[in-house]
């Protein structure tokens, strides 16, 4: 007997077999067929038995883990091929970052400012300008370095302000601050400083850039003192004639006084008193009006360096129209409208300087011989902010548009040349911009010209010295004890006029030279007081003050320097170490008795 056998789908053909048993190892999954059929010899096949059954899957052979299997696959050759180009971008972008870098140091190298790169608070990089300024040869040797530390100690809580805002806000653009930076000889140097948040590296980094404008300032300073020249050369005419008249009848009248004490042998009558009188007060009035020019010329033409004081705009007014009142004499009328304003803090001179520049500039806008016609207005006042105005107008010929645009550039004139250096205005704007305020200008053609200047006011609680004691009369008959006043002053004449003002109170010692005033001293002399002039021949003031201090340092103590106020800059930096108090020449009675009181009564504490 033989068994036809068929699988379907997998045979497709019946199989003779004599077994009784079939094996299939292996199926894969599907859906199958069985198909047996018989015969006996060579007889005929009998009916078909079918069996249908199903292999199922093993869970490694199910689809969704088969499609696990390919989307790991797919995952693991695109990570195997995004690492690759990882690596290779990462390898790039470091070659990129390192030529960048070169790049970036390479350029910053070349740059004249003095560029610090700070990361992480720390200093990395320092270009070659600020190796040079810090004295630095080598560029690793700014590790470690405190680049603060070199910032004077003054300025170094708003160079720190400075870093905190721009490392808190990247977006914050950084203002320009003025410092003090010690440089390699020591000295301070003056630097402008800005700093700025940036990525280097993929990093945030800070990037600060320092200018050193010692250099900048000085030429700005040394113009200032040429502008302050070219306007005493244009005012030296109107002072002479200023200092003239006043002059002229001082000697006028000293001359009638004398004339007159000499013809009445010393015994004049009551009218003849009275004349002489008059004759004195006018000769006095005449040298206290040269005196006032003569100290505004004085305060004019310093040239040291800004130091503010509070001043009262009034009298800084008054020095500029003295000084700028011949030129504006023959061109128009000076008309003061001086309202309340409050004190400012500044430099007199400077200020002075910015007013007369001002004045000056407003004569000229006016045509000679029509004064009558014509008005220069200086008027102050209060705005609503607490700020001094001061507005200096004229009626003048105006000034166009294209003109009131450059006024305040360097070098802008409209005069002929050899009449104006073009600084005037450029200098004004910087000094009053240097003060916190500001300038402006408004002009119409042919109608005149407004100058305004607005100051910020002092701050109230600056504290101001307290005035002398008012002097009390010392004289031989209340009992008083008469105190011992050493004058000093190389002019026989101004030693003879100070004693002639104190004798009637104290016992005055005249020397004309300071080393035999020291030799009364090492003898044993001792004063209340000792007035000296600063600069006279064989030994000056200072260098008396400093053998005092060596010998009789309690007769130091009791110096007053008398100063015509020129010295050079090492001279005011001694007197400035010295302490000692000064009057300016010419001075005036109640200024020397009032001192000297000052002294012997503080010599008593």
């Amino acid at each position: 007997m033989q068994d036809g056998i068929r699988l379907s789908p997998i045979e497709q053909q019946w199989t003779t077999s004599h077994q009784r048993q079939v094996r299939y190892p292996a199926l894969v999954p599907n859906a199958y067929r069985f198909e047996v059929r018989s015969r006996i010899g060579a007889g005929d096949w009998g009916p078909t038995a079918e069996l249908e059954f199903a292999v199922l899957p093993s869970w490694w052979q199910s689809r969704w883990f088969m499609f696990l299997i390919a989307v790991l696959g797919v995952g693991a050759i695109a990570g195997v091929f995004t690492l690759r180009q990882r690596t290779v971008l990462r390898r790039r972008t470091r070659q990129l970052h390192d030529q960048t870098d070169a790049s970036f140091r390479a350029v910053v190298d070349l740059m004249p400012d003095l560029i610090a790169v700070h990361r992480d608070r720390k200093l990395i990089y320092l270009n070659k300008a600020n190796r040079r300024f810090l004295g630095i040869e080598d560029s690793g040797e700014h590790e470690g370095l405190q680049l603060i530390d070199r910032v004077h100690p003054d300025d170094r809580a708003q160079v720190a302000e400075l870093f905190r805002r721009v490392q808190a806000d990247p977006d914050a653009g950084s203002e320009v601050i003025e410092m003090r930076m010690r440089g390699p000889d020591g000295s301070w140097r003056t630097c402008e400083i800005s700093a700025i948040r940036v990525d280097l590296g993929g990093a945030p980094t800070v990037v600060a850039s320092t200018r050193d404008i010692t250099e900048r300032k000085r030429m700005r300073a040394k113009l200032i003192v040429s502008d302050r020249m070219a306007s005493l050369g244009t005012l030296a005419a109107g002072i002479a004639h200023e200092i003239n008249n006043p002059l002229a009848y001082v000697a006028g009248n000293l001359e009638a006084a004398a004339e007159t004490l000499q013809a009445t042998q010393y015994e004049p009558s009551k009218a003849e008193c009275i004349e002489l009188s008059a004759a004195i007060h006018d000769a006095r009035d005449g040298a206290e009006r040269v005196r006032k020019i003569v100290q505004g010329l004085r305060s004019f033409s310093r040239s040291e360096d800004d130091k503010g004081t509070p001043l009262a705009l009034a009298d800084v007014l008054e020095a500029a129209i003295r000084l700028a009142g011949n030129e504006v004499r023959h061109r128009a009328q000076l008309v003061r409208e001086f309202g309340p304003v409050p004190l400012v803090v500044a430099d007199s001179g400077r200020l002075t300087q910015v007013f007369i520049n001002l004045l000056v500039n407003a004569a000229h806008a006016i045509p000679e011989g029509r004064s009558d016609e014509n008005r220069i207005t200086v008027r102050t006042r209060t705005d609503e902010a607490g700020r001094a105005v001061i507005e200096v107008a004229d009626t003048g010929k105006g000034m166009p548009p294209e003109v009131q645009a450059r006024v305040f550039d360097p070098f802008f004139t409209t005069k002929d040349v050899g009449e104006g250096t073009g600084l005037g205005l450029s200098i004004c704007h910087g000094i009053v911009s240097g003060l916190g305020g500001q300038i402006s200008i408004d002009s119409t053609l042919g109608q005149g010209t407004v100058v305004r200047v607005v100051l910020p006011p002092k701050v109230h609680d600056e504290v101001v010295a307290p005035a002398a004691p008012e002097s009390e009369p010392v004289s031989s008959g209340n009992g008083k004890r008469r105190h011992r006043v050493m004058l000093i002053d190389d002019e026989p004449q101004v030693a003879r006029g100070m004693q002639r003002l104190l004798r009637g109170d104290h016992d005055v010692t005249v020397s004309l030279c300071a080393r035999d005033a020291l030799a009364l001293i090492v003898q044993g002399a001792r004063y209340d007081a000792i007035v000296t002039d600063v600069m006279m021949p064989n030994m000056t003031g200072i260098e008396l003050i400093e053998e005092l201090q060596r010998i009789a340092p309690d007769q130091a103590r009791r110096v007053i320097l008398l100063s015509g106020g020129v010295f050079t800059s090492q001279t005011r930096e001694r007197l400035e170490q010295l302490g000692a108090p000064q009057l300016e020449k010419p001075v005036t009675a109640q200024a020397l008795r009032d001192r000297v009181l000052q002294i012997v009564t503080d010599a008593k504490l």
